[in-house]
C-alpha cells in the first residue's frame, strides 16, 4: 500500500503532477474543436446526422409546447411529439419520444416559453452550474476544477442536452446536506422522483445509516412532487407514463433504443445474445448484491464521503435503464474516492481503475460497437469495489470528512 506522502504522486506513479495539469486541458481543447465543428457543419439547427443540436433536449422543449398548446397527455403520443419536434426542426431525421414521468414533466413545463436555443442555454447552464457547485464541495482542491470540466461525462450530457447535471446535483447536494441538514437532504434526494429508477437504493442507504429524518423528508418530497405534478398536468399523465414502461422495455430489448449507449448489466446480457429473462435475472442479482454491500458500507464506521461515493456507484449499477450521458454521475464517486486516496493513500491498481472510470463515458460506446460487449457495469462495479476496499482499510470511527 502506498501511504508515504499520499498526496504526492510525482515519484511513485505515472499520473504525475505534470500530467495532472496538462491532460484536462487537452480534453477541453478537443471538446471545443468538436463542438465548434458540430455547430459549423449543422444547417438550420440540424447536424449532419439529421439530429437537432442539443439532441434529447428537443423532447423536453416539444413536450412543453404540446402541453401548453394542447394537453400534457398528448405528448405521450409518439406522432404528436414528433410533429411538434419537426415543426421546430423540419430537417431532423430522428424521433425523440416522451416517456418521462409527470414529476419531470412538471419541471420542463415552462421550457417552450423561450425559443429553443435560449431555452437550451438556460436549462443546461442552470443545471451545469448546480452540478459544478456540488462537485466543487465534494472535491474542493483548486486543481480539480479543470478535471471536472474535462470529464467526458460532463461533455456528453452537455451535447445531449440531458438532465444528468440536475439529477447528479440532487444526489450530491442531498448527500452533502445529510449530516447537518437532514430534512433538506431528504427533500433533495426525494426530488429524484423526476427519474425514479436512479433512486432505487437511496432508501437502503438511509435506513442502514439510521438517517430517519432524511428518509421521511425524501418520502414526503417525492410524494408531494408526484401529487403536485398530477394535479397540474392531470392524473392521466401518470397512467400514460406507466403504460409506456412496457414499450420502453421492448424498445431496449429490440435495440430500438441503442443498446451500445446503455451501460447496464441488463443490456450487456442482451448484447451478448442472452434471453430477456436471463438479463432480468442477472440484473436483479447484481442489484441485490449492490444493496447488500451498500448496507454494510453505510453501517460501517468509515468516512462518510466513502458512503456517499458507494451509494452513487450502487445507484448506477441498480438501474436497468441508463444511458451514457447518465455517467455524468460518476464524477461524484470519483471525486470522493480521489479525495480519500489523497488523504489516506492508494493500493496498486486503484488509480488505474479510477482513470478508467473517468474515461468510461467517452470509450464505452465505441468499444460496445466493436466488441459487442458493454464494459460499463464492469467498470462501475470495479470503482464500487475500490470504494469498498478503501472503506475496509478504514473501519475506524471518528474520521473527519
Amino acid at each position: 500500500m502506498d501511504t508515504k506522502n499520499p498526496g504526492d504522486v510525482r515519484k511513485t506513479h505515472w499520473l504525475d503532477a505534470e500530467r495532472l495539469r496538462v491532460y484536462p486541458w487537452l480534453f477541453i481543447s478537443v471538446y471545443v474543436v468538436l463542438g465548434a465543428a458540430w455547430i459549423a457543419l449543422s444547417h438550420d439547427g440540424v447536424d449532419i446526422k439529421g439530429k437537432p443540436l442539443g439532441y434529447d433536449f428537443i423532447a423536453f422543449w416539444a413536450a412543453s409546447r404540446v402541453a401548453l398548446e394542447q394537453s400534457a397527455l398528448a405528448a405521450y403520443d409518439l406522432a404528436t411529439i414528433v410533429q411538434a419536434e419537426r415543426e421546430v426542426f423540419p430537417g431532423i431525421l430522428t424521433a425523440h419520444p416522451w416517456h418521462y414521468p409527470p414529476t419531470f414533466y412538471l419541471l420542463v413545463l415552462p421550457l417552450s416559453l423561450l425559443p429553443y436555443a435560449l431555452s437550451f442555454i438556460a436549462f443546461t447552464g442552470a443545471t451545469l452550474g448546480a452540478y459544478i457547485a456540488v462537485l466543487r464541495r465534494a472535491l474542493p482542491q483548486r486543481e480539480a476544477l479543470p478535471w471536472l470540466f474535462a470529464f467526458p461525462g460532463t461533455m456528453l450530457n452537455l451535447f445531449h442536452g440531458q438532465n444528468a447535471f440536475l439529477t447528479a446535483a440532487l444526489m450530491g447536494g442531498g448527500l452533502l446536506c445529510l449530516q447537518r441538514r437532514p430534512v433538506t437532504a431528504g427533500v433533495l434526494l426525494g426530488l429524484l422522483a423526476i427519474k425514479p429508477h436512479l433512486g432505487l437504493l437511496i432508501p437502503v442507504a438511509l435506513a442502514a445509516g439510521g438517517h430517519w429524518r432524511a428518509f421521511a423528508g425524501a418520502a414526503l418530497s417525492s410524494v408531494t412532487l408526484l401529487g403536485l405534478s398530477s394535479a397540474v398536468l392531470g392524473v392521466e399523465t401518470l397512467a400514460a407514463f406507466v403504460d409506456r414502461l412496457p414499450h420502453v422495455s421492448q424498445w431496449v430489448a429490440n435495440n430500438q433504443l441503442p443498446q451500445v449507449k446503455m451501460p447496464t448489466l441488463f443490456v450487456t446480457t442482451l448484447m451478448l445474445g442472452g434471453p430477456t429473462w436471463l438479463a432480468y435475472a442477472l440484473h436483479i442479482g447484481l442489484t441485490m448484491g449492490a444493496a447488500a454491500a451498500l448496507w454494510w458500507l453505510w453501517r460501517a464506521p468509515v468516512t462518510r464521503t466513502l458512503q456517499y461515493a458507494g451509494l452513487c456507484c450502487a445507484a448506477l449499477l441498480a438501474s436497468p435503464y441508463l444511458f451514457d450521458y447518465d455517467l455524468a454521475w460518476l464524477a461524484l464517486p470519483l471525486a470522493w474516492s480521489v479525495r480519500h486516496g489523497l488523504e489516506h493513500g492508494w493500493r496498486p491498481g486503484e488509480r488505474e481503475i479510477l482513470m478508467l472510470a473517468w474515461l468510461l463515458p467517452i470509450v464505452f460506446q465505441g468499444l460496445a460497437v466493436v466488441t459487442h460487449l458493454g464494459i460499463g457495469p464492469f467498470v462501475i462495479g470495479a470503482l464500487f469495489i475500490v470504494i469498498l476496499r478503501q472503506a475496509g482499510r478504514e473501519r475506524t470511527p471518528g474520521i473527519p470528512v
